[in-house]
């Protein structure tokens, strides 16, 4: 009986010690849902994941506080940037991180013009787009909205039904 007491304990303390060597990830929760798409939770709202050949596509972006975690998850998952956010909703807990994370990462259209200003001024300049219904984007516009002043769409979508797809794949 001793015996198995002992070898339970050993089991056990084994178990901690494996747990203890995994790789931290600063307090979020990283799923993968599918091929390419993956959930991070604990960053305030859930955020979507989708990572394709020229980049990634977030579904909302967590609280400001958290953007520095959600950044080194990103970089956990993949090297490609950030090429658009798509918000779901005004709250903090899903816009807060909306300028940090858009500066991270870059505009997926290029300057074949040559004019700096005019691709500065359509892209934030050449961070990722945000994109937003326009329900979103008025409450967003609203003085109540802090966690939104540097991180507001710049490209809304107005109709009831509507396909927006990424790399061929629908989002």
């Amino acid at each position: 009986m001793k015996r198995l007491i002992v070898a339970v304990l050993i089991a056990a303390g084994a178990a901690i010690s494996v747990r203890a060597a995994e790789p931290d990830t600063s307090g979020l929760d990283i799923i993968k849902v599918r091929k390419n798409f993956y959930m991070i939770g604990g960053a305030g709202g859930n955020i979507g994941v989708q990572i394709g050949s020229d980049g990634i596509v977030l579904v909302n972006t967590g609280v400001a506080a958290a953007s520095d975690k959600v950044l080194t998850a990103l970089k956990s998952l993949t090297d490609l940037p950030i090429r658009y956010i798509i918000n779901t909703d005004a709250g903090a807990d899903f816009v807060g991180g909306n300028e940090k994370l858009a500066k991270a990462g870059y505009t997926i259209f290029t300057n074949a013009l040559g004019n700096a200003g005019f691709a500065n001024s359509m892209t934030s300049g050449g961070a990722a787009s945000i994109l937003a219904h326009d329900s979103v984007l008025t409450r967003m516009s609203k003085a109540e909205c802090a966690a939104c002043a540097g991180g507001m769409p710049r490209r809304v979508e107005i109709a009831a039904r509507g396909l927006l797809s990424f790399m061929s794949h629908p989002l």
